[in-house]
């Protein structure tokens, strides 16, 4: 026999979690749009980027794509965060840094 107790903690955890996942994804996107409107502002002799990734080089070089289109002049580059590093940030976390590029 299933223990209702059981079933109704099951389905309270559940609804936690994706109440969490909802909260993170909408962190991420505002933290995009925040990202966007820097970027928007960013003075011209600002102009090289770098996309930072833990363990997701594919996400890194969908969004160097992304910035590509939308700030073609730039020099958009792709790294990583070493281990001590990615390890706090966790797996799969995407940053972005922009600078003066003193090579120009």
């Amino acid at each position: 026999m299933i223990d209702p107790e059981l079933i109704s903690a099951i389905h309270t955890a559940v609804k936690e979690e994706t109440k969490d996942l909802r909260e993170i994804t909408k962190g991420l996107r505002e933290g995009l749009k925040e990202t966007n409107k820097r970027l928007d502002r960013m003075e011209a002799k600002q102009d090289k980027m770098i996309v930072i990734h833990a363990n997701n080089e594919e996400a890194a070089k969908e969004w160097q794509a992304k910035l590509a289109k939308k700030y073609p002049n730039n020099s958009i580059e792709v790294s990583y965060f070493g281990p001590v590093i990615g390890t706090h940030l966790g797996e799969n976390a995407l940053a972005l840094g922009w600078m003066e590029d003193i090579d120009k």
